[in-house]
């Protein structure tokens, strides 16, 4: 992982947060964490996040909700969503809604792994093709400074 990429954990489940945010900052990751989708949200706002992994059944603002939310305020962020009873029509609204891949409970530390690279790299090669590197950067002389092509060799 890059230095720097932030990933937004969002679950009810205590036990469960503090073990993905573990997992992933020993992935290299810098990890935030809500215990729900209101507090999420709140949080995607102010500190930002490079992907979320959001529980599907959640008091409040479930993980369905938070997902039309955010992609609404964040068309191009990746979110996956977690969950531990699948149901095809869930799991089908939630792609519908702009789900960039869903995760069963239990999943793997392997599965996980995959799709947090899968999903960042993904935005990365999204935002290289949009031109959002430069907005994000708020600098207007990188017309003559080469830039990484994170495509490059990667076909």
């Amino acid at each position: 992982p890059e230095m720097g990429e932030r990933i937004l954990v969002i679950d009810d489940e205590a036990p469960l947060l503090r073990l993905l945010q573990a997992h992933l900052k020993e992935l290299s990751y810098e990890v935030i964490v809500a215990a729900d989708g209101v507090e999420g949200l709140r949080l995607l706002r102010d500190a930002g996040a490079d992907m979320v992994l959001c529980d599907f059944v959640m008091p409040d603002m479930d993980g369905g909700e938070f997902l039309v939310q955010a992609k609404k305020e964040f068309p191009h962020l990746p979110v996956v969503i977690m969950t531990g009873y699948p149901s095809r029509d869930n799991l089908r609204a939630c792609l519908a809604a702009g789900a960039e891949d869903y995760l069963t409970k239990p999943f793997s530390q392997d599965s996980l792994k995959d799709v947090v690279r899968r999903c960042l790299l993904k935005a990365k090669r999204l935002a290289f093709l949009c031109g959002e590197e430069e907005e994000r950067e708020g600098t207007t002389d990188e017309e003559d400074t080469p830039r990484e092509n994170p495509l490059e060799g990667s076909w």
